[in-house]
């Protein structure tokens, strides 16, 4: 299907993006929300967590633009938060095994 417009005040719509990949991939996806301004993005969290995704936020404190960030943690479903260095390293670590067949 081809999305006609996006709804809200942002375009695009990140909350409309990640409740399709919620609804999508369920359980299997992960956001990590990065310095932003306005609360964009908080409805995605909360359909991404209903749906058993994983949310991840850069650290307020490290931000140009703590907003984004802020709202996703004011959904009391954040599972990790930290610098952009930080989050890339749990990334890697969580996905550098996935191909490896010794473990």
């Amino acid at each position: 299907a081809t999305r006609g417009s996006w709804e809200g005040r942002y375009q695009p719509a990140i909350d409309q993006v990640v409740g399709d990949l919620a609804r999508l991939y369920q359980h299997r996806l992960g956001v990590i929300v990065f310095s932003g301004l306005c609360d964009d993005g908080a409805l995605g969290c909360r359909v991404a967590q209903a749906h058993g995704g994983e949310v991840w936020v850069q650290r307020p404190g490290c931000c140009v633009s703590p907003d984004m960030p802020n709202a996703a943690l004011a959904t009391g479903g954040v599972s990790l938060q930290g610098t952009p260095a930080q989050l890339a390293q749990a990334l890697n670590s969580r996905y550098s095994s996935v191909g490896d067949k010794s473990g």
